[in-house]
């Protein structure tokens, strides 16, 4: 939930966040300046489950959602080149979608994902009616979704971490293990003109603290030695395929592997 200050040099409005609470009392400040509270009668408040969604929506139009984090990054050209292929997500459609800054939600329906260039985008119409893509500043960002595929923003543990720093796709959300993809595509020249192919990885992780990229079984195995044999008669038994291009049965041996955590201290 949000609350408002303006910046007294800038004359722009910043958002910080506040729980539920906090807007609750907000709410009951609002309505106990009404006139019948003025009048003297405490008024009752019938709030429905979804108030604080509702809060939500209701400051994001008081203020303008042109106002907040998402559209602090530089312009951007988006090129839709190529023409069997393109280099986002998905679609080269711009599509509905949220982005998490701050543990705020902003819900905005023109997104797009460019996976050859790692970049966020987001579009809006200036005040002449053109449209205006810009890019979602990666450093504030904590995760996004686009047609409720989510993402989130991971950074390298460590020198020698397989990771970059970047966003990555949630395949698999754990109690002990993680499972993300790194979408991505390469670009190549095919008769004068410029083309994407898809270049992904997987990386698994125990709790965000370790991670490791997934190329094969021998990957997940060697992760859990003392389980050597029980994963291997798994992925027998399930006839298993662990690749890369294989997402699905990655997805079905880590949620076998959670059994495997250690036990809490």
């Amino acid at each position: 939930m949000l609350l408002i200050r303006k910046a007294e040099k800038l004359e722009r409005f910043y958002f910080f966040y506040l729980p539920p609470v906090s807007v609750f009392f907000l709410l009951l400040g609002l309505q106990l300046t009404n006139p019948t509270a003025l009048s003297g009668q405490i008024p009752s408040i019938d709030l429905p489950n979804n108030w604080h969604e509702q809060a939500e929506i209701w400051l994001d139009s008081l203020i303008g959602i042109e106002n907040s984090p998402l559209f602090s990054g530089p312009q951007h050209v988006v090129e839709f080149v190529g023409v069997i292929s393109h280099p986002f997500f998905i679609s080269k459609k711009w599509k509905e979608g949220t982005v998490t800054i701050d543990n705020y939600i902003y819900h905005y329906p023109k997104l797009l994902y460019d996976i050859h260039q790692d970049l966020l985008l987001i579009q809006f119409y200036n005040q002449s009616g053109l449209p205006v893509s810009l890019v979602v500043q990666e450093q504030q960002v904590d995760a996004f979704s686009i047609q409720n595929y989510p993402f989130k923003h991971l950074k390298p543990q460590g020198p020698e971490s397989p990771l970059k720093s970047g966003y990555y796709q949630v395949l698999h959300a754990g109690t002990y293990l993680n499972l993300y993809a790194k979408r991505a595509k390469t670009e190549y020249l095919k008769d004068f003109r410029k083309e994407f192919e898809p270049d992904h990885q997987v990386f698994g992780s125990k709790n965000d603290q370790v991670f490791f990229q997934i190329k094969s079984e021998k990957d997940i195995i060697k992760q859990f030695p003392e389980h050597t044999d029980e994963i291997a008669r798994y992925i027998k038994n399930n006839r298993l395929r662990i690749k890369t291009n294989r997402e699905s049965e990655i997805v079905q041996l880590i949620q076998f592997c959670e059994q495997f955590a250690p036990a809490s201290p």
